[in-house]
């Protein structure tokens, strides 16, 4: 019987939990705090992320499928990248110069079709 209250003692000091050291402050900022308050949304929103590519001369990558054909695949190789048209920016344009890659996208718009940068209005 002895040895069945000194299991028993064993079992309550492994169940028993320090809720307090196993507690994990968590951080929230100024911003997170205000709009908790308010009522704002802070999920399904996210930052916009613009990928910059970078790559060698003639090395870049270039995504097609299986079955698109020859015409698509070439026109595509000979389109600029984004890099490509960072580099002729710097060469024809002096203002452009001050800029670098990645603050590039807050002064100039990609267009798309023409694969080149204008300066935003």
């Amino acid at each position: 019987m002895a040895t069945n209250s000194s299991q028993q003692q064993q079992l309550e000091t492994e169940v028993m939990v320090d809720e307090i050291h196993q507690y994990y402050f968590r951080y929230v900022s100024s911003i997170g705090g205000t709009c908790r308050i308010f009522g704002f949304k802070m999920h399904d929103r996210s930052h916009s992320v613009m990928v910059l590519p970078v790559h060698l001369h003639r090395e870049r990558i270039i995504l097609y499928e299986e079955l698109d054909d020859h015409e698509n695949i070439q026109r595509r190789l000979e389109s600029r990248s984004k890099f490509e048209a960072f580099l002729k920016l710097n060469r024809e344009n002096e203002e452009a110069r001050q800029y670098l890659y990645a603050e590039i996208p807050e002064q100039y718009t990609w267009d798309n079709k023409n694969a080149e940068r204008t300066k935003r209005k």
